[in-house]
């Protein structure tokens, strides 16, 4: 029997019934020590004595309690009262994708949008090892505000370790799956989850492939007239080809979505985060890019794998600010012809190297890749599978990055990587000339430092941390005396207005705002870089002594790449000034700028 309004279970109290599924009925209620609306999930009294059902509801909360990301449940609190098991979690204000998609096909702005999101709220979930198995529109909410959710880890797995393949184990012993049990929802299944064998975050992925291309077309990737014929079909068939006069959808995209819905694990995107950086690639700065965007222009002169990436993945362009007379001003721009597809990218201290993550074109796996700017040979790094957001040590001859949860480092002639920390969701670093690295763990939080041995693992700037209106601090950048840095405060929420580029040092104990952003912050030549709310690069002075900027900004590019679910700009500038920045998908790809702007912008 459904609970009445004003029954308490502890210190909750029912408001009104919000839905009801397999694994539980759904509550609004209050949170009468916090005076707070919470949602409560209850195992009915007619479930609570099935040992199965009650196993796989505290599963859930144990899941559920190991994860923390913004695309993920929050869960508050777990307990039962007089026999009736619950679980307490925020409580969210929207519509299941499903009820978003009734109506037909997402628009191309919200289908890009959804599925980074998505992918993202995944990569967080498999790092800690939980395959979800049960990933269906139903289980994805979109919020008010346009913030998905990934819900109900009831049918969840727990790896043995992230990212590893083969066998799993239970999140709990009492009922394990027996080999051959079909767990899962018909028409989002894996073919692996249809044959009843093991499986592992890739199975995921499949069923993010039959989400993606149902919210881009509005149909289901796989549909039979009876849940057999639908399971055949994910065994057997490919989803329907997409009329490109009836819906647009660029190439990429679509070779995203096939990828994703490989029969065989081994050739699917062999992560989510893998999955999520080809996303943002492919969307750039307009989150509709990804669908229907008009090819870049080709350059004639480039490789055929140039051109065929190059269609729906912007090159990247170079700025170098010079500085000779105050009366000079010079601008020349072209592009930098890039080999295939890059996103992340980071230039050199000397400005003559660019790192950029690449997908591998044997094996599919985002990795390291090194060019000298200028040159078309470009070199993959062995053992760099998985990588995020490299950066440079202060004599260009190693990169840090992110990969396995962990912060890692490798020479530019290559070898082998070497973990410094663990980052469990890295969200950029920076490298001084003494040996600290400063960097961000993960997605929420303060940053940490650590030498570049791996040795002086501690906290940063937990002392200057305001968690009530900061939900991050991310980006770190030192500045050229290697003891203050540049970072950015994101809270998540553009209503909050403090959310800015700040000033701090290895003390911890300073935070100076400096610009009001939402993105990563660049420096050179007493210059403040940074994106603003139109996604146009802009420079301004900035006056360490004071703590303060002054002057106009300059805008230095137009529409420059943007991942607004991390708050990163696609540009990265050098300590002599040079500066790399990917255009939005579909700009023009001949942009190369030198600028020479009065001495006087440049002054400290």
């Amino acid at each position: 029997m459904p609970l009445a309004s004003g029954t308490k279970l502890g210190p909750y109290e029912v408001v009104s019934a919000i839905g009801a599924g397999g694994m539980g009925e759904v509550y609004r209620a209050r949170d009468t020590r916090l005076d707070r609306t919470v949602a409560i999930k209850v195992l009915p009294q007619s479930l609570a004595n099935d040992p199965d059902r009650l196993v796989r509801f505290e599963q859930e909360a144990r899941v559920l309690s190991t994860l923390s990301h913004p695309n993920l449940l929050g869960i508050y609190d777990v307990g039962a009262e007089a026999g009736i098991h619950y679980l307490v979690s925020e409580y969210l204000e929207g519509h299941t994708l499903r009820e978003r998609m009734s109506a037909g096909p997402l628009s191309q702005r919200r289908v890009s949008n959804y599925a980074l999101q998505i992918a993202n709220g995944l990569a967080a979930a498999h790092d800690k090892g939980i395959v979800h198995r049960d990933l269906k529109p139903e289980n994805i909410f979109v919020t008010q505000d346009d913030r998905v959710k990934i819900l109900d880890f009831g049918l969840a797995k727990q790896l043995p370790a992230a990212g590893l393949t083969g066998e799993t184990a239970t999140l709990t012993t009492p009922a394990p799956t027996a080999a051959g049990t079909v767990m899962g929802t018909v028409g989002y299944m894996s073919p692996e989850q249809v044959r009843g064998q093991a499986v592992d975050h890739r199975s995921d992925i499949f069923s993010l492939g039959a989400i993606l291309y149902e919210m881009a077309t509005g149909k289901r990737a796989f549909q039979g007239e009876s849940g057999v014929e639908t399971m055949n079909a994910i065994l057997k068939d490919d989803p329907p080809e997409i009329d490109p006069a009836q819906i647009k959808i660029s190439p990429g995209f679509d070779r995203i979505v096939r990828h994703c819905l490989e029969k065989n694990p081994a050739n699917r995107f062999q992560s989510a985060r893998d999955l999520a950086f080809a996303l943002g690639a492919l969307s750039g700065s307009d989150s509709t890019a990804a669908l229907g965007a008009a090819p870049a222009q080709r350059q004639r002169s480039w490789l055929p794998l140039a051109a065929a990436v190059l269609a729906f993945v912007a090159g990247a362009a170079l700025m170098s600010l010079l500085r000779k007379t105050p009366s000079q001003t010079n601008r020349l721009e072209f592009a930098i012809p890039m080999q295939q597809e890059t996103s992340h990218l980071a230039v050199s201290p000397d400005g003559t190297l660019l790192a950029f993550v690449s997908p591998d074109q044997t094996s599919g796996a985002y990795m390291l890749g090194i060019e000298r700017i200028g040159s078309t040979e470009m070199t993959i790094l062995p053992g760099t599978e998985g990588a995020s957001y490299p950066f440079w040590s202060p004599d260009s001859s190693h990169i840090a990055f992110f990969a396995d949860g962990k912060l890692k480092k490798i020479a530019v002639s290559g070898g082998v990587s070497e973990v410094l920390a663990s980052a469990a969701d890295g969200r950029g670093g920076t490298w001084n000339s003494n040996g600290v690295i400063v960097f961000c763990p993960q997605s929420s939080g303060w940053l940490w430092k650590v030498n570049a041995d791996g040795t002086g693992l501690t906290s940063l700037t937990d002392k200057i941390f305001n968690g009530a209106k900061e939900a991050s601090h991310r980006w770190p950048l030192f500045l050229p005396d290697g003891n203050h840095f540049l970072f950015l405060t994101a809270s998540f929420n553009n209503a909050v207005n403090d959310d800015g580029i700040y000033l701090s040092s290895l003390t911890g104990k300073e935070k100076s705002l400096l610009v009001l952003a939402h993105s990563n912050p660049g420096y050179a030549n007493g210059c403040l870089f940074y994106l603003d709310d139109k996604r146009e690069l802009r420079t301004v002075s900035l006056n360490l002594s004071k703590r303060s900027i002054s002057g106009e900004p300059q805008i230095i590019a137009n529409q420059v790449a943007y991942q607004p679910s991390t708050y990163w700009g696609g540009f990265s500038v050098a300590g002599n000034g040079t500066v790399v920045y990917n255009p939005t998908v579909g700009a023009a790809l001949s942009v190369l700028t030198w600028y020479d702007p009065p001495a006087k912008s440049l002054a400290a």
